[in-house]
């Protein structure tokens, strides 16, 4: 598990090994191993860490597009109404 650089807690454990957990937390001499190598794994990033930081960073471009997108339908919403009001302007000159 650690050369293929994967998490390393009682549950991987046991899946990997086929155990039950219970048995992982019982065994001082497992116990001990396994919460070393966690504590010293907490520099390894897992998929859902790299994930998030991902988001992150994409968030800022997101909101900047979103603001664009805003400022566009603003604009559009604008001429429409000056639109609107100058041909309800129209309508009541032809009445």
């Amino acid at each position: 598990m650690i050369k293929d650089n994967k998490v390393i807690n009682f549950n991987t454990v046991s899946e990997a090994v086929g155990v039950s957990k219970p048995y992982l937390y019982k065994n001082p001499a497992i116990r001990g191993r396994i919460e070393t190598l966690r504590s010293q794994q907490t520099k390894v990033q897992t998929q859902k860490a790299v994930k998030q930081n991902m988001n992150d960073e994409n968030k800022d471009a997101l909101i900047e597009i979103l603001r664009m997108k805003v400022k566009e339908l603003e604009n559009k919403n604008k001429d429409l109404t000056k639109q609107l009001k100058k041909f309800q302007g129209s309508l009541y000159d032809q009445i």
